[in-house]
């Protein structure tokens, strides 16, 4: 279930995205429509309020107190190399990834372009998952740190394309793979 902020609505249970769509559309944001999920980018989300009953229901799912590691969120204690490897391996439409994807892009604040996702390097990535990938890319060829920085206006950034994002997402996927086949 995505929706025209650009959102894929987390699927916890069998009717959790639904839900969590209808629930913000309740909540007076003006003209939030559903829409194909194949149309575009999204970004992982689940409401606040569906999370929490979720997690009431008795689900261990939930959203983790960050912590500050190399200029990145670390979930549940778990290192920034559980989380490369876990994209690099399972992608970033897995649930655990996704989740911990939306909690990482939530807790930013910086920049006067919110929606906008721009690094130390001078880059703007299309996708939050394309931006973690080339983050995970970067230490583990050159053990250069990437994080991210809020996006301004008037600065100028090397702004990827989806493609270039997609490049991002594969090339992480394939650097990875070479590591573990030795």
């Amino acid at each position: 279930v995505c929706d025209s902020l650009g959102r894929r609505h987390m699927n916890l249970c069998p009717a959790c995205a639904f839900c969590s769509l209808k629930v913000e559309q309740c909540q007076n944001i003006h003209n939030l429509r559903r829409v194909h999920c194949k149309t575009g980018s999204f970004i992982a989300y689940i409401n606040p309020q569906i999370s929490t009953q979720h997690r009431a229901a008795g689900n261990k799912t939930s959203f983790p107190e960050p912590l500050e590691y190399f200029g990145t969120q670390v979930s549940r204690g778990l290192r920034p190399e559980y989380w490369c490897s876990l994209i690099a391996t399972q992608g970033c439409d897995d649930p655990r990834v996704m989740l911990w994807l939306q909690a990482e892009y939530a807790t930013f604040r910086a920049g006067d372009v919110p929606d906008k996702i721009c690094d130390s390097g001078g880059v703007q990535h299309p996708t939050y998952c394309a931006f973690k990938s080339h983050q995970c890319l970067q230490q583990s060829l050159y053990n250069q740190r990437v994080i991210r920085h809020g996006c301004f206006a008037n600065q100028t950034y090397h702004v990827l394309s989806e493609e270039e994002g997609k490049e991002e997402v594969r090339r992480w996927h394939q650097r990875f793979l070479s590591l573990t086949e030795g």
